[in-house]
């Protein structure tokens, strides 16, 4: 239960700090991702990010006062597979991508198999 514990830690940390980043320096974030945003879309990055931050912290919060962790740990390999999903249904949509959307698809389906392993343990 320690390893969940510690996957669970690590994500909703992740979401915090990024999503803490994203809100901040919304700019940076677009530019990262390769948007020139209106300022409407400026204020719909921050909400987003803001809300990614929201959700690490609550993620954290959980992990921190439960002592079973499954639950947690399902719903963030949930998450993280949507996220590799969403990719995967840009790449038959849109048309082959940039190599970092591979990288991040190979990431994503990596971190929740490593997590569905140690729910499996648990």
């Amino acid at each position: 239960m320690k390893a969940l514990k510690l996957y669970n830690l690590a994500n909703g940390w992740f979401y915090l700090i990024f999503g803490l980043y994203g809100a901040i320096a919304a700019g940076t974030m677009a530019k990262l991702m390769g948007w020139d945003p209106s300022l409407l879309g400026m204020h719909e990055i921050r909400a987003m990010w803001a809300a990614t931050a929201a959700a690490g912290a609550a993620m954290l919060l959980y992990a921190i006062k439960k002592a079973d962790q499954k639950y947690l740990t399902l719903l963030l390999i949930l998450v993280t597979l949507a996220l590799a999903s969403g990719r995967l249904l840009g790449l038959v949509l849109d048309g082959t991508g940039p190599q970092q959307t591979y990288y991040e698809m190979g990431f994503e389906i990596i971190w929740a198999g490593l997590g569905y392993l140690l729910y499996r343990r648990a």
